[in-house]
């Protein structure tokens, strides 16, 4: 985002519009899947966990805690995005056999 859009993102924030909270709360929880390191990550969820439950929106209260409830599992599913390379690995692999050695694999 450049300046602008963050100005006019924090002002949506802070805004009495029932939806521009819950988009709020919804571009914010996106943000998750941007960590790397687990505890900057479970900060982060924190903070916004606090901020949905005092939003006074139902809706949105009620997927906080869905979402808390479920935590562990999803922060143990967050670090595996590097699973699909392996997967996609072990699949040139499984298409390569038959090869006599690893030079003519390679």
């Amino acid at each position: 985002m450049d300046a602008e859009q963050k100005r006019e993102f924090a002002e949506l924030k802070q805004g009495e519009l029932k939806t521009a909270r819950a988009w709020a709360l919804k571009e914010t929880a996106m943000a998750l899947y941007e960590y790397v390191y687990e505890k900057p990550e479970r900060r982060y969820f924190h903070r916004w966990y606090n901020w949905a439950v005092r939003s006074r929106l139902q809706p949105i209260k009620e997927v906080a805690g869905m979402l808390k409830r479920r935590f562990e599992s999803i922060i143990t599913g967050l670090p595996t995005r590097c699973e699909s390379l392996n997967a996609k690995l072990q699949w040139v692999k499984y298409t390569a056999r038959g090869f006599r050695n690893k030079q003519n694999f390679i």
